[in-house]
């Protein structure tokens, strides 16, 4: 029975991350094109 908490716990903490890492990708894409953008000049 303590295997089927170790296997829930790590799926949960990987949909954590995964969730954290797509959220951080959201905020982050638009400014890194901002400045692309600017430094091309456009």
């Amino acid at each position: 029975m303590e295997i089927f908490w170790y296997i829930i716990a790590s799926i949960g903490a990987g949909v954590g991350t995964g969730l954290a890492g797509l959220s951080a990708a959201t905020v982050m894409v638009p400014i890194l094109i901002v400045l692309l953008l600017q430094k091309i000049g456009v």
